[in-house]
């Protein structure tokens, strides 16, 4: 037998098994933040204007600097390095933040013309640039006021609402990111039911708002008769 042809059969064995048993890292998002705060790019996820510049490698540096996402008259953009990549047509997920556990991820996606933050199926909707340190994975915005940070996030915003029974249920998706008198908060829809003796059961919906900077439960619109029934039945519990 051929000894080329042979040496052939071999390279292309070996190929396509360390593609099998050891496949390269891919990434949906244009780029991903891991947990040690290493900047991934993908490359193969960059498309037009995109991919003229973004670096030919899989990972940079991002020169000490912060990454950010801002609207600039109607089109959007990401600062990254020393240039201003236009992201209006980009589809997939922009950034995403990894943590520990891999559940407590945060994906940053742009929608409908305001940025999605979206941590474990729980998403609300801001028109504030959004900036990042990926060197310690610090997320904050810019609000009227001035760059606020999030140290309370969706997932977290969403379970502290459910500690507080004022809602069964949060909306995965009906959720904004907003200033409301200087503090920036969480406006959270839910759904709360409740049940009558197990007769008939009546249900509201119900719109709150949680601080993003502490995780107080600021306020709510609870109907009067729904919050004198709740009393009403947990005093007969």
């Amino acid at each position: 037998m051929n000894v080329k042809f042979v040496s052939l059969v071999f390279s292309l064995f070996a190929v396509s098994f360390g593609f099998l048993f050891f496949p390269t890292p891919s990434y949906a998002s244009l780029i991903n933040i891991k947990p040690d705060g290493k900047v991934i790019v993908n490359v193969l996820g960059a498309k037009d204007s995109i991919a003229m510049y973004v670096p030919k490698r899989q990972s940079l540096s991002v020169n000490g600097e912060n990454i950010e996402i801002f609207r600039d008259g109607e089109t959007f953009k990401l600062a990254l390095n020393d240039s201003n990549l236009d992201i209006t047509q980009y589809q997939d997920n922009l950034i995403e933040i990894e943590e520990t556990p891999e559940k407590e991820r945060v994906k940053i996606s742009l929608v409908d013309g305001k940025f999605k933050i979206e941590q474990e199926g729980i998403a609300v909707l801001t028109s504030f640039p959004i900036e990042i340190d990926p060197s310690v994975r610090q997320i904050s915005v810019k609000t009227e006021t001035g760059k606020k940070y999030l140290a309370i996030l969706p997932k977290e915003a969403s379970a502290i609402l459910l500690r507080s029974k004022l809602v069964d249920k949060v909306d995965a998706n009906w959720n904004l990111l907003e200033e409301q008198d200087g503090v920036l908060v969480y406006k959270l829809k839910g759904n709360k039911t409740v049940n009558i003796f197990n007769i008939s059961k009546y249900s509201s919906e119900i719109e709150t708002q949680v601080s993003a900077a502490d995780g107080v439960v600021i306020g709510s619109n609870e109907p009067v008769w729904l919050k004198i029934l709740s009393f009403f039945l947990s005093s007969k519990g």
